[in-house]
């Protein structure tokens, strides 16, 4: 039974910290730009589509404070063209009533059998034209990834919010798992991603991530359990800010 994991963003470029975190990649500081695992990797670069090889679906809910988000994301890689859709809600007082609603369409697929190339197209309702991010990995071995992306390719109005980054992702001998994601923005400021992952138990996983940003100073640490089988997945996870207010987040998947 292979270890199954839910990542992220700004800490992803779907969502932002005056909002919340991404509940994917929570418990890992939204790294995992160079994955290599069969997850949810994909809506941190899309190109890593092009190296997974299960269909699957997964339905998050994540709160702090007041401010909630609810994702969901599926993924269909029996098809000529790989193909994800993800959809996302925020809200604080009621579920009916959205404070932003956006729609992901990403596609991943091999060029070699070492390269893969990927694009998300994303869209929030009635407020904004379409964005997109590009993503590239190169797959040096079965243990390791290296990744270039680039996260909100398209100007709004005239706002230039481009990120690049650049990501490693290391499988230590079946033990533990390694991956750290590197951005620097339009702003030319440096955001640092890391996380870390225990494979001691087939039924059970540990991690552990954190999240810096230059431009605030700000340090965010998280941590989490999740729970395997050979087609289902649980995932609890806990984001503790410098103010000490915390992001729990859920994540149930389902692999096909």
């Amino acid at each position: 039974m292979k270890t199954f994991v839910f990542l992220f963003i700004f800490t992803c470029p779907l969502f932002s910290q005056a909002e919340l975190s991404s509940p994917f990649s929570l418990s890992q500081g939204g790294s995992g730009g160079a994955s290599l695992k069969e997850d949810f990797s994909y809506l941190i670069n899309p190109a890593l589509m092009g190296f997974q090889k299960r269909t699957k679906g997964a339905l998050s809910y994540s709160f702090k404070n007041k401010k909630q988000v609810a994702f969901i994301s599926i993924s269909d890689l029996q098809t000529k063209i790989p193909m994800a859709m993800s959809y996302q809600r925020f809200w604080s007082d009621s579920f009916k009533k959205s404070e932003k609603d956006k729609v992901f369409f990403s596609s991943g697929f091999k060029i070699t059998p070492y390269l893969s190339l990927g694009f998300t197209a994303e869209k929030e309702f009635k407020k904004s034209p379409w964005n997109g991010d590009l993503g590239s990995v190169l797959k040096l071995g079965n243990q390791t990834g290296l990744a270039f992306f680039v996260n909100q390719v398209l100007k709004q109005k005239k706002e230039n919010k481009r990120v690049l980054s650049l990501a490693v992702y290391q499988n230590w001998k079946s033990f533990f798992s390694t991956q750290l994601d590197i951005s620097r923005t339009a702003h030319k400021k440096w955001i640092v991603r890391g996380g870390l992952e225990s494979f001691f138990q087939q039924f059970l996983s540990i991690r552990l991530g954190g999240i810096w940003f230059q431009e605030t100073q700000e340090a965010f640490i998280s941590g989490g359990v999740a729970f395997h089988s050979p087609r289902m997945s649980i995932e609890y996870s806990v984001e503790k800010d410098e103010k000490h207010s915390y992001q729990q987040a859920v994540v149930l998947a389902i692999l096909i």
